[in-house]
């Protein structure tokens, strides 16, 4: 509920480890997402493309399920072989009106590894951009950063833009996108925390 009261774009959700947030946002969010406007477009970015294509995977499956395609069979098809694009590697296509636009339904990329040459998404969500092992390389860390800004050109204009992750350093990826300002000193992101205890201590009761 918080999230559908809150801004739908330009936030920055740092919630801790198997709290849910990446099935929560990223998976269902995005199955959503579709199942309400087919036509719609969404890149799912990671630290590296391999990471990403496993939330794609999760979407593909959910979308090959036979309740989804019992319900939407005007959006779904029964028989993946006969989508235009449906692999990992090219991302996934559901039957819509706009064949023309290159961009397909939801594709993955990487931002460290795998990042995309051109395109232009209505919706992009960050996840997984930041791991413990990248929090040990600066230059892993700064690449990432960098790479992230970039990709910000390839959404459109009315698009979202949703940043979400674990903290892993105090000098990492997410905490610089928190923090960073626009050219009148103002936040660009919504930094959005959820701790893991009811007071945000180490010895606080877990919630979940």
């Amino acid at each position: 509920k918080m999230l559908d009261d809150g801004p739908q774009t330009g936030t920055v959700d740092v919630w801790s480890r198997e709290h849910g947030r990446s099935a929560c946002i990223t998976i269902a969010g995005t199955v959503q997402r579709v199942l309400n406007d087919p036509e719609c477009t969404t890149a799912i970015f990671s630290f590296r493309k391999s990471a990403a294509d496993k939330f794609l995977d999760s979407i593909r499956k959910m979308f090959e399920s036979d309740f989804m395609v019992w319900l939407f069979p005007d959006i779904l098809e029964t028989n993946p072989e006969k989508y235009p694009v449906w692999s990992l590697q090219g991302g996934v296509r559901v039957k819509r009106k706009n064949q023309i636009r290159r961009e397909n339904t939801v594709e993955a990329f990487g931002l460290v590894e795998g990042a995309p040459i051109g395109g232009h998404f209505d919706h992009r969500i960050y996840d997984d951009i930041e791991t413990d092992v990248m929090a040990r390389n600066p230059d892993q860390l700064t690449q990432c950063y960098e790479s992230l800004l970039m990709s910000r050109a390839l959404g459109r204009e009315g698009g979202t833009e949703l940043i979400i992750g674990t903290y892993y350093s105090h000098c990492g990826v997410l905490v610089k996108l928190g923090e960073k300002k626009d050219i009148h000193g103002e936040l660009m992101y919504q930094l959005r925390i959820f701790p893991a205890t009811h007071d945000g201590t180490i010895n606080g009761l877990p919630v979940f």
